[in-house]
């Protein structure tokens, strides 16, 4: 299965600080508050991604397995991010 492009893990800095806005986009917050709900499910559901993809690299074969290992690596960083994210979401509203 030939790809265009290699997958690459990238690490950003989204510069969360104890200020920054957890109602993100002033002009809609209504779809702040929703994608902050999915935020803070992410944190859950990435680990099994990241397990159920680990599982089935064995079996693959050559970049395809190559991309499985690097999805495997950009499911991770994502888990991190979402959760400095929520750490800072649930700091502010504390009830979630």
């Amino acid at each position: 299965m030939p790809v265009d492009s290699p997958l690459v893990v990238r690490h950003p800095d989204f510069g969360l600080t104890p200020g920054t806005p957890v109602a993100w986009s002033p002009r809609r917050p209504e779809f702040a508050c929703a994608a902050n709900s999915v935020s803070l499910l992410m944190p859950h559901m990435e680990p099994y991604f990241v397990r159920a993809v680990a599982a089935a690299v064995p079996h693959l074969e050559g970049e395809l397995r190559d991309r499985a290992r690097a999805f495997c690596g950009q499911e991770a960083e994502h888990h991190h991010q979402h959760g400095q994210f929520n750490r800072l979401l649930v700091a502010r509203h504390p009830r979630l």
